[in-house]
């Protein structure tokens, strides 16, 4: 028990630390996913499909690359394909919408 009470001050403070970190991780990825909803819009007007699967293996392989002792390849493939995964989902959302807003003016203008 001695060891916790020593240990518990700089736990908490490395506690702390994760938290704060752990912040700006998710404020990047809302950041992310605000950007995604914009190549969305580009997409659309280019008439381009929502993947580019040469474009996201390619990317995947440039950022396993920076792979570190603490941040393993696998690690950073997991990371990124849940990311990706989640931009793909919302740009196919936003297609979606955009659709039937396009689809109830049509409805409207008859």
């Amino acid at each position: 028990m001695a060891f916790m009470k020593t240990a518990a001050p700089e736990l908490l403070s490395l506690r702390e630390a994760i938290e704060s970190i752990d912040t700006d991780i998710l404020k990047l990825c809302h950041k992310r996913q605000q950007t995604a909803a914009k190549i969305a819009r580009v997409k659309q007007n280019l008439n381009l499909p929502t993947r580019d699967l040469n474009r996201e293996e390619a990317y995947l392989k440039m950022l396993k690359q920076q792979a570190q002792p603490e941040l393993s390849a696998k690690v950073i493939q997991d990371l990124m394909i849940l990311l990706m995964s989640a931009s793909v989902d919302l740009q196919d959302l936003k297609r979606s919408q955009t659709l039937e807003e396009q689809a109830t003016h049509v409805k409207c203008d008859k």
